[in-house]
């Protein structure tokens, strides 16, 4: 059973900043739990590195998915694997800001910088010098909760958050801040006070890049408009199968919203739309042919009178 939740954004206009030349990766359709992997490779390529979203996933640490055996929900830790993989949404949910900075050392060592557990306005003051930031939140800017938890190998309990999310943040006025968000894979605007409350709700997590102050460019100021068509998540109730190789154990779902169902549902609607356009059009070609063969016959039988 698929529920779908709905918020509204107003139309505003208000003066702000942006950071330009950072890309917008959509994470979709082939990471449906890869928002973090996505968020990086933008970051990075505005770092100075050409790398995609698949690049980054092979250079993330990885753990095993979320799974039950005998009656024990068993995975990896977010805070130092991605729990699962993030080409799947069976048993898989996402990581923190710890294997995103090693991954970023990895590829540009002594780059990394862990905004973790700064204020707000430390975030936004970053931006302002001219760097984007990777900040933790949620999808759609709906309100989390607690939904599941597990145990990792060392028996440590992990307790998730639903709609855990990642997105880069890339300018900000008073009211509203701008990402670039890898689940719509579009630039956003949110309400900032939302924004910033659904960030300290997921660990006040964020990171960005060590850069020479030489190679940073001042934002540009924009004048921002906020999006005015409504938002749509869905959330799905846990289905759970078979583990394939591993009998004893259950996959347990991940809870991050797949969008290509919404445009499967679009599709089949389209579809069901063709078909019953072209049933119509089929339906008023034999009722005209009808009348037609109708009309020739009275106009014979007509014609045969006369003649009598």
């Amino acid at each position: 059973m698929t529920s779908f939740y709905f918020s509204k954004s107003k139309h505003v206009q208000a003066s702000g900043v942006r950071i330009k030349g950072i890309p917008v990766f959509d994470q979709y359709p082939e990471l449906p739990t890869g928002c973090e992997s996505t968020a990086l490779a933008m970051l990075l390529n505005w770092g100075g590195v050409e790398i995609s979203k698949f690049e980054v996933v092979e250079r993330l640490p990885k753990g095993k998915k979320v799974r039950e055996i005998d009656g024990q929900a068993v995975g990896a830790n977010p805070h130092f694997q991605f729990v699962g993989d993030p080409y799947s949404e069976e048993g898989s949910f996402g990581v923190f800001e710890g294997p995103i900075l090693h991954t970023i050392d990895q590829i540009m060592p002594g780059r990394a910088v862990d905004l973790t557990g700064k204020n707000f306005q430390a975030i936004l003051d970053v931006i302002q010098s001219g760097k984007p930031v990777m900040a933790w939140t949620t999808i759609n800017q709906q309100k989390t909760y607690h939904s599941t938890s597990w145990v990792d190998e060392e028996g440590e309990q992990i307790d998730w958050y639903r709609y855990e999310h990642a997105v880069v943040i890339v300018g900000f006025d008073e009211e509203h801040v701008i990402v670039n968000d890898p689940y719509t894979g579009q630039e956003e605007v949110y309400d900032r006070a939302l924004f910033k409350e659904n960030w300290r709700s997921m660990g006040r997590r964020a990171v960005t890049l060590k850069m020479d102050e030489k190679d940073l460019q001042p934002p540009e100021k924009v004048e921002m408009k906020s999006f005015t068509q409504p938002r749509k998540t869905a959330s799905r109730t846990k289905k759970e199968t078979n583990s394939g190789n591993e009998s004893p154990a259950i996959l347990i779902k991940g809870e991050k919203s797949q969008r290509k169902n919404d445009l499967k549902e679009k599709n089949k609607n389209r579809k069901v739309k063709s078909k019953t356009v072209e049933e119509d059009t089929h339906a008023n070609q034999s009722t005209s042919l009808w009348k037609h063969i109708t009309s020739t016959r009275t106009l014979a039988i007509n014609a045969l009178k006369i003649l009598w």
